[in-house]
């Protein structure tokens, strides 16, 4: 009779754990995201789960990391992928454009050393000690060993600097790749601050910072998307004799579209940029009444000087070229391209001001300058 109890006990614990496990796994569950398409966020438990999508051309799979609160023993059935204790208490960063998001969750606190170090806009940083660790498509391995960080925050847009992140991670240094600037959409960008959240254990802050720049970009989309003039817009200039233009679907042409714009240089579905000749461009710029982020320019000298037909574009001639480099550093440092990335908002805003000066009379551009002849008008 006991060796019967003890057999029906016993196959009564083994019902009811694997009835646990099941509810274990039943808890497993997405987190939704609005805009981000290169990640997933799944919870289960104790732990999250991030995949990140890898939008290097040819790799294979995803990148996949196991969030695990640091005050805990690991547990015993974790799925595959790299294990990073949070909060992250101590870390490198090899983007610029990952600063704002490291600063509002962080503070910069934990950051010990950054790439492309003299191109930092953010004055926060200048306050910490920060070791340079040179190219963030080439960084020194050796420098971020010394440093003994527990994360590289990273990126990897080419082979090549994908190859570099498997070096560091050959080194036994935990990379976290961060593919916040391959998102479509601007508000798909800021999203990733959800990410930070959870890496920091700040979660409920980073989900009110989202809801909060969402709402006033969303809300500056509406006011835009009423009004029946939408001027045209080019883009960009020649570099080293070609032109490259956003796709028709990236997030500068929805910028502009969201501002109150016609994008003229690409009506594709793309999402990258693709170089066009200048012929296609000179054509577009018949039709254009605005053209923005021609390069490094300061002046409308400086478009003659690097092509005399710049001076036949419609918006040349009538002085309705800017700029997005009103926040910059003597060493090439943009706020555009840092902060920029977390408030699209901002960007959108100017772009509304640039555009349609009659919707915000008040605001003053932020990012945008307008450029001007260096002796004054002509």
């Amino acid at each position: 009779m006991n060796r019967k109890r003890t057999r029906f006990l016993s196959a009564l614990s083994l019902v009811l754990v694997l009835f646990a496990c099941g509810i274990s796994r039943a808890e497993a569950r997405p987190v939704p995201l609005a805009k981000a398409g290169n990640v997933m966020i799944e919870r289960d438990g104790p732990w999250v789960r991030l995949r990140v999508r890898n939008p290097v051309p040819g790799a294979s799979g995803d990148n996949i990391y196991i969030l695990v609160p640091r005050d805990i023993p690991l547990p015993p059935d974790l799925p595959p992928g790299r294990v990073i204790r949070v909060p992250v208490r101590t870390y490198c960063n090899m983007s610029t454009t990952l600063i704002p998001f490291l600063e509002e969750m962080d503070g910069l606190r934990g950051l010990l050393g950054q790439c492309w170090r003299s191109f930092v806009y953010t004055r926060a940083l200048d306050a910490t000690r920060t070791a340079d660790l040179g190219p963030g498509n080439s960084p020194d391995p050796e420098r971020i060993l010394s440093l003994a960080p527990e994360v590289v925050f990273a990126y990897a847009s080419t082979p090549d600097e994908l190859e570099t992140l498997r070096r560091l991670e050959s080194f036994g240094l935990s990379v976290v790749l961060i593919s916040e600037f391959s998102e479509i959409h601007p508000l798909g960008r800021v999203e990733w601050i959800r990410v930070f959240g959870l890496l920091f254990d700040r979660v409920g802050a980073a989900d009110e910072r989202y809801e909060k720049i969402r709402s006033s970009y969303e809300s500056l989309a509406a006011r835009a998307s009423v009004l029946p003039d939408k001027p045209g817009v080019l883009v960009n200039d020649s570099f080293n004799g070609v032109w490259h233009v956003p796709g028709g679907m990236s997030w500068p042409a929805i910028l502009i579209r969201d501002a109150g714009g016609e994008y003229l240089l690409d009506r594709s579905e793309r999402t990258w940029s693709a170089p066009v000749d200048f012929e296609t461009v000179a054509a577009a710029s018949a039709n254009a009444r605005f053209w923005l982020n021609p390069g490094a320019w300061t002046s409308l000298d400086d478009g003659i000087l690097q092509d005399s037909r710049y001076g036949d574009f419609r918006p040349f001639r009538e002085d309705r070229v800017f700029n997005n480099n009103a926040r910059t550093t003597e060493s090439g440092g943009s706020d555009f391209h840092e902060s920029g990335t977390l408030r699209p908002d901002l960007i959108l805003a100017d772009l509304i001001s640039i555009l349609h000066p009659e919707l915000l009379p008040g605001h003053r551009l932020y990012y945008y300058r307008k450029l001007d002849w260096k002796g004054g008008p002509r």
